[in-house]
């Protein structure tokens, strides 16, 4: 696809663990993306609710009651339940838990099952960068995920450099859910 000369290459293996701690780091990206898909089927419940009963109390007690409920849950158990989306989207083929990725100088490429996508180092939204991981936005909502322990020591320093806007959160203490055996 590019006559530039790779610089390095590296497969990912993602699963359902490393996409969760995502939601530690981009909460308000997945709470907001959850929580409105679930509000509308609320609305849609309580539009039955009413249609059923013919009585706004309860249309409005039941749709205020199911809305704090998924607004509380969502907000305690974000990472929770990213994680376990993940892992079915993963298990209905919709995704690709392995992500192969080339860097060249200005751009690194990553390709999968579907079309290879070009991502220019200078175009990514957020950066960040913890003790195992970098988390890299494009577009605003495609979040990449390189884990370090499968990359060369050398790309990671390659990336250090080039990535122009690198939030360094090395130490950062965020407690996850250890992974089960």
């Amino acid at each position: 696809m590019s006559k530039d000369k790779v610089r390095f290459t590296s497969s990912q293996n993602i699963d359902g663990y490393e996409y969760g701690k995502v939601a530690n780091y981009f909460p308000t990206k997945f709470y907001l993306v959850y929580v409105l898909n679930l509000t509308l089927v609320n609305i849609l419940i309580a539009i039955i609710i009413y249609m059923l009963s013919h009585n706004l109390i309860d249309t409005y007690g039941t749709l205020g009651i199911l809305e704090i409920a998924i607004i509380v849950i969502f907000k305690i158990k974000l990472r929770v339940i990213t994680e376990k989306y993940y892992n079915y989207k993963i298990k209905k083929g919709k995704i690709d838990a392995t992500l192969d990725l080339e860097f060249y100088d200005d751009y690194f490429i990553q390709t999968s099952d579907t079309s290879p996508i070009k991502i220019e180092y200078t175009k990514l939204s957020k950066c960040i960068e913890t003790d195992t991981c970098f988390y890299l936005v494009y577009n605003k909502d495609m979040i990449i995920i390189l884990k370090k322990n499968e990359c060369e020591i050398e790309l990671i320093e390659f990336l250090r450099k080039k990535i122009p806007n690198l939030e360094n959160r090395l130490g950062e203490k965020i407690k996850f859910k250890s992974k089960n055996n």
